[in-house]
């Protein structure tokens, strides 16, 4: 598989909000940097994914941030247009700019973009910028369960047992649309469409209970949906909460960066 990869990324500045009472500006700017940086390098390390576009509101602040790392692989930018606010229409806007068909434009609105999925879509993989322990292996996981290997087993740990997992080795079946929850099991923090998620336009649905709203929309369009947890996926960090459950390995890597208070 050729996935694509979408990383959305807010401004250095208003990311972040709820660690504002133990973080000031500027770490806070630090801590969106390093945990980009870290998501979109794991993405361009991954030996599935061919390329990654970065959609934001602020494109000199995600190139300042992220322009090094297009030294090691396929890395591209794009504005988001202003009179198009949100995570949701951010991610169409990236959509259309590989020229793939979304719900609202219709097949009669895909362009002929050079180097574009077009006619022939490929796997396309929404990651969130803020999953500090993401590694490749993690990537390939998702990928593999699309593909249908059975449990999409990686060498590089084992699967985890969350209850919001449903993949197991007796649903040999490829899917269409494959789920990474939050810690919660409630959110989403990646998601890969296959080829029919991609044709049939499937809606983005971030936002509360994503996950749920998610698996009602591959339902709505009769696509078969796989919900996954791993460690690397389900940790994200948005909160104080979050940070004191990251392992420790991963918050000595961050806290170089951005240093939180001791807890």
């Amino acid at each position: 598989m050729n996935v694509t990869a979408v990383v959305p990324l807010r401004d250095g500045v208003s990311g972040k909000s709820r660690l504002a009472s133990v973080l000031d500006d500027d770490a806070r700017r630090a801590l969106i940097t390093v945990l980009a940086q870290h998501v979109v390098g794991t993405l361009l390390a991954t030996p599935q994914v061919d390329r990654v576009m970065v959609v934001t509101a602020d494109i000199r602040f995600a190139r300042s941030a992220l322009g090094e790392l297009s030294d090691v692989g396929d890395l591209e930018f794009l504005a988001q247009p202003p009179d198009r606010p949100g995570l949701n229409a951010a991610l169409d806007a990236a959509r259309e700019a590989f020229g793939v068909p979304t719900p609202e434009n219709g097949s009669g609105g895909v362009r002929d973009v050079p180097g574009g999925i077009g006619d022939a879509p490929g796997p396309l993989l929404v990651a969130h910028a803020d999953l500090p322990a993401l590694t490749p292996g993690d990537i390939t996981d998702l990928v593999m369960r699309s593909a249908g290997c059975p449990s999409g087993r990686s060498p590089e740990r084992p699967i985890s047992r969350h209850p919001a997992d449903r993949s197991t080795s007796d649903r040999p079946h490829p899917a269409d649309v494959v789920i990474a929850t939050d810690r919660a099991g409630r959110g989403t923090n990646l998601l890969l469409l296959g080829a029919q998620g991609v044709e049939r336009r499937f809606r983005y649905r971030f936002g509360p209970d994503s996950r749920a709203a998610h698996e009602a929309e591959a339902a709505r369009l009769g696509l078969r949906a796989v919900t996954t947890s791993r460690p690397g996926t389900a940790v994200d960090l948005d909160t104080v909460d979050d940070w004191n459950e990251l392992p420790a390995e991963v918050r000595a890597a961050v806290g170089r960066y951005a240093p939180f208070p001791a807890t």
